[in-house]
């Protein structure tokens, strides 16, 4: 049996002896939190791989993707008309400088970051990804991933 939080609970499957090994059952957890797994569950595990976060070129891939989705026209709301967006001075350069400065982002801080861009570019009167535009999202998204990281490390403090 699975619980609600994916841990398998039970005999082991092995037959009425709590702790046998199953050949039944396969259960892939992952986590970016690997620190606040529970001793039982890490002794359970049979196998562990280390994903790192993604390179320079991978956040280059990464965020390219999630750029180019983002960018096509909504298919509802106010863009829903087929509004296309201006990416015309977006090139390879902007992008490497892109996944230069965001060294220590994830696929999904990535994928936010898009989303984030989508968010200026179809907040702005000419629906066009300029260099300036997108310069300033990334560099106000390292500050604010930056914060993240004092926060989770408890390195933040509040001014009284």
């Amino acid at each position: 049996m699975v619980g609600s939080d994916g841990v398998y609970v039970g005999d082991g499957g092995g037959g009425g002896c709590a702790g046998s090994q199953s050949n039944k059952i396969g259960l892939i957890l992952a986590t970016n939190r690997p620190t606040d797994l529970d001793e039982a569950v890490l002794d359970r595990m049979d196998e562990l791989l280390e994903f790192g976060l993604p390179g320079e070129v991978e956040r280059q891939r990464i965020f390219s993707q999630h750029l180019t989705s983002y960018m096509q026209p909504m298919a509802t709301g106010m863009f829903s008309k087929g509004t296309q967006v201006d990416m015309s001075t977006v090139d390879e350069h902007l992008m490497k400088e892109v996944a230069k400065h965001t060294k220590g982002f994830s696929g999904r801080q990535l994928a936010k970051l898009a989303a984030s861009v989508q968010g200026a570019v179809f907040g702005s009167q000419d629906a066009a990804l300029t260099p300036e535009r997108l310069r300033e999202v990334v560099k106000i998204k390292v500050k604010e991933n930056a914060v993240r990281e004092q926060m989770q490390d408890g390195q933040l403090h509040h001014k009284h």
